[in-house]
């Protein structure tokens, strides 16, 4: 599967986006990253209404049809692992966007420098913060954690189950990822047979001793599921 990092750029001028897209096109090759794509949008329902998933998104603060702030909010609430980069004239802004899931706030013109080292902020980030699947050596799936729900032992391997959805085989047996996820408190990750994103849970079925989550549900054992109560409510 497709690895590469996907670019969105939001700005009502196409000229102006166009050159976003060659400075950072250039940046990019320069830091010796080439597996990366660049999507153009002049209008922000369009960018709204895109199916694909983005890593990161560069929003234009004097988009015409809708506040960038607004926009920013729909986005993220649709797909919560994304990135967004403010980019405006208004610095009196910055401060707004924090509340608004900036990631980096930059005035314009954008200069090489503080565009270099947004964007290699955002690759420390992507690096710290997503994992490689990988099936047969043959298909590849790099995810953000945010986006694993839950994730069980299937004989030798393990199937991840994610917030769009889907689903994943990986190779590796749940041990090597029970010992990974150790590391991130947004996992519960002590049992053998299965790993738990702790926000991902809707609520927990005292009578049935189930997890259930938005689209499904698992059973726990009596003494799992009373320590996992516990971790939730020393939260």
């Amino acid at each position: 599967m497709d690895t590469q990092i996907k670019i969105a750029l939001c700005h009502d001028e196409a000229v102006s986006l166009i050159r976003q897209q060659n400075l950072i096109s250039m940046i990019l090759r320069d830091m010796k990253i080439y597996n990366f794509s660049i999507k153009l949008f002049c209008c922000a329902n369009t960018l709204l209404e895109a199916k694909e998933g983005f890593d990161l998104i560069f929003l234009d603060t004097t988009l015409s049809e809708t506040h960038a702030f607004k926009l920013a909010d729909s986005l993220v609430n649709q797909h919560n692992y994304l990135k967004i980069i403010y980019v405006s004239s208004e610095l009196t802004l910055s401060q707004d966007s924090l509340r608004h899931h900036a990631f980096r706030f930059l005035s314009k013109p954008l200069q090489y420098d503080d565009l270099k080292e947004a964007l290699a902020t955002f690759l420390r980030f992507q690096s710290e913060h997503q994992i490689s699947l990988c099936f047969e050596q043959k298909q590849i799936r790099r995810v953000w954690l945010n986006e694993i729900i839950y994730v069980e032992a299937i004989e030798k391997q393990s199937e991840f189950y994610f917030v769009d959805n889907s689903c994943f085989v990986d190779n590796k047996r749940l041990k090597y990822w029970r010992d990974y996820l150790a590391n991130y408190p947004l996992f519960y990750s002590e049992s053998r047979l299965h790993i738990i994103n702790l926000k991902e849970i809707v609520c927990l079925n005292n009578e049935t001793k189930e997890v259930e989550f938005k689209d499904f549900s698992i059973s726990l054992s009596r003494r799992e599921f009373t320590k996992l109560k516990k971790i939730l409510l020393d939260q």
